[in-house]
This record gives C-alpha cells, sequence and structure tokens, in this order.
C-alpha cells in the first residue's frame, strides 16, 4: 500500500512553527509597550490633575512667607 493512497495529512515542518512563534514574539512585545504607554500617561495625567485643581490657599502661601 502507498502512502498517497492514504488519507492525506497535512505536515506543518519547523518553518512554521518558527515563523508563528516569531509573530507570538512581536504581537507580544507589541502589547508590553502598548500597556507601559497607557500606564506612564496615566500616572501623568494624575498627577496632573492633583496639582492643577488644589489651588494654594492664602494660609498656606503666609506659612512658606514666614
Amino acid at each position: 500500500m502507498n502512502s498517497s493512497q492514504g488519507p492525506r495529512r497535512q505536515r506543518h515542518g519547523i518553518k512554521k512553527k518558527l515563523v508563528e512563534g516569531a509573530g507570538g514574539l512581536v504581537v507580544g512585545a507589541a502589547l508590553v509597550v502598548f500597556l507601559r504607554g497607557l500606564s506612564k500617561n496615566r500616572r501623568r495625567q494624575g498627577t496632573q490633575t492633583t496639582d492643577s485643581t488644589s489651588p494654594p490657599t492664602s494660609s498656606a502661601t503666609q506659612a512658606n512667607n514666614e
């Protein structure tokens, strides 16, 4: 019996596995960079909102002048 007469199976070689692995690494790295950018942006917005929303009071400026 010849192997070509039996049911055909798709054979995936090492090249396909390497390409898929490299693609996974690229996608994973892009995700990490994206999430880091989001967290840094939130930190910047958090510090800006607390500084800009609380105007200095007259008692605080008098304490600094003394």
